[in-house]
């Protein structure tokens, strides 16, 4: 009977969550993306996979789950053994937006996922072009104000920039119309040549379209300015505090994971973004690492579903 004891015990370490923090994990963990390869979040995780593997111990892959504006992945993780070798990346899509957006959901974001941490945020940035005679927010509110020919771009119907460019319509009294693109790409060309009066897009994407002249930056939707982009005031400085929205990224486990597990993750994420080769990279890709608690990401949660919920209930926005 002896020799089937230690046998008996691996088996047992295999099965079992990591529940102690000084405990390692015992197989790979894998890091659930809701969105299609070579994304801002695939490029983070796979980044950040690294370093936490070697931090934890063991490997940490990515895994693509793309459909349905990222709730297929997060649906995924949210039926996962609470274990702590699945997790999810989300945004304010799959993790705010959804909540409202889809009549059935297959989830409940602060009821089935917990949140582990925040990792980063980027900017989203009203735009222009460059012979746009829009100069300041005052500017945009004015022109948003002629009549129902203004409009304004986004990379896709139901994203942040479209809920961002809904909610500035209904704080500052405008009127521009929307018009959804198939992605930056497309909407960076309608911006510069005129196609669309604005556009609201992420700060990586029309980062080489500001550097080359084509594009000025007018607001900034998020909390604070951005390092990328000093001179682009926020929404708040301008006198519309209520207009705030940014793009993030961070990590969720499913509901009931051991609160020890998810603060070694946390730990893992936490010392991967401090990593200046990973630092670097996101600066790279205008992405401003941001390592937070599960705590202050659930409440950033708690609060996107409020707001957003507002403007989709305001606009009749459904995505099924």
């Amino acid at each position: 009977m002896r020799r089937f004891i230690p046998l008996a015990l691996v088996a047992t370490l295999l099965m079992a969550p990591f529940v102690q923090a000084q405990t390692p994990p015992a197989r790979t963990i894998t890091i659930i993306d809701g969105y299609a390869p070579g994304g801002m979040s695939d490029v983070l995780s796979r980044m950040l996979a690294e370093k936490m593997s070697k931090s934890l111990g063991q490997p940490v892959i990515v895994e693509a789950r793309p459909g349905a504006s990222g709730t297929i992945g997060a649906a995924a993780v949210a039926r996962a053994k609470p274990d702590g070798y699945t997790i999810f990346v989300g945004n304010p899509g799959p993790n705010a937006i959804a909540a409202s957006a889809f009549t059935k959901l297959p989830y409940d974001v602060e009821r089935d996922l917990e949140p582990i941490g925040l990792a980063g945020t980027l900017p989203l940035l009203f735009c222009v072009p460059a012979n746009s005679p829009i100069h300041t927010p005052a500017d945009l509110v004015a022109a948003g104000k002629t009549g129902a020919n203004v409009n304004f771009g986004s990379p896709g119907y139901g994203g942040l920039s479209h809920l961002a460019g809904e909610l500035f319509n209904r704080e500052a009294g405008t009127k521009y119309k929307h018009i959804a693109y198939r992605g930056g790409p497309q909407l960076s060309v309608a911006l510069i040549t005129g196609e669309v009066q604005m556009a609201v897009m992420t700060g990586g994407d029309v980062l080489p379209h500001v550097r080359a002249g084509k594009v000025r930056c007018i607001a900034n939707a998020g909390a604070k300015r951005s390092s990328l982009y000093p001179d682009v005031p926020t929404f708040s400085e301008s006198g519309l505090p209520g207009v705030q929205a940014d793009v993030w990224l961070g990590y969720f486990a499913p509901a009931k994971t051991p609160k020890a597990i998810v603060q070694k993750l946390n730990a893992a994420i936490r010392g991967a973004l401090a990593e200046p080769d990973v630092t670097a990279k996101l600066q790279e890709m205008a992405l401003t690492p941001a390592p937070g608690s599960p705590e202050e990401l659930a409440a950033r949660i708690h609060d996107e579903r409020s707001r957003y919920g507002a403007v989709v209930k305001a606009i009749g926005l459904k995505l099924d």
